[in-house]
């Protein structure tokens, strides 16, 4: 993933020559902020500066503001900070919450496929459904999941569906 510096497909990704980038993302602060300059730095090598000036102008700040022990001039650092990094990355970022797009999206589609299982997958789905790991599951959900109608007759079925 792009989102990891440190990846091998992030790597490869940097090394791609384009004259125009687009980058597409739905959570680019989920964890924590070096995946937003892992990001940037695909979309636009150098604009944030290296990851350690990143880290050392925008990171640590940030990281100190959302941190508990913290004492006030520390989350006025890291609220300074949080404002800087906006200003310089809120021009080149569109975001859209699903209320604003829900209009524009087709009805949501459900199909059923059902498939055969190989004889591994089916040796597995035996071993699994018998085994305390299918109980531990049925206990944190508190059901059943259901499968395929065609798998073979030695799966536990319930109405005719076969259960895991």
């Amino acid at each position: 993933m792009i989102k990891n510096a440190k990846s091998r497909l992030s790597a490869a990704c940097r090394q791609v020559r384009a004259r125009h980038r687009l980058l597409l993302s739905g959570t680019p602060l989920q964890n924590n902020v070096l995946e937003l300059w892992s990001l940037f730095d695909f979309l636009m090598p150098g604009f944030l500066g290296s990851e350690k000036e990143f880290q050392s102008t925008y990171g640590r700040a940030l990281q100190a503001k959302v941190t508990r022990a913290t004492n006030s001039k520390q989350m006025e650092a890291g609220m300074l900070a949080l404002d800087a990094l906006h200003k310089k990355v809120m021009p080149f970022m569109l975001r859209r919450t699903k209320d604003q797009v829900l209009k524009d999206l087709p009805p949501k589609i459900i199909q059923d496929v059902f498939c055969e299982l190989s004889p591994m997958q089916r040796f597995l789905y035996e071993q699994f459904s018998t085994s305390n790991a299918c109980r531990d599951v049925q206990t944190d959900i508190g059901t059943r999941p259901q499968l395929s109608p065609a798998a073979p007759a030695s799966c536990p079925r319930e109405g005719g569906r076969i259960l895991i």
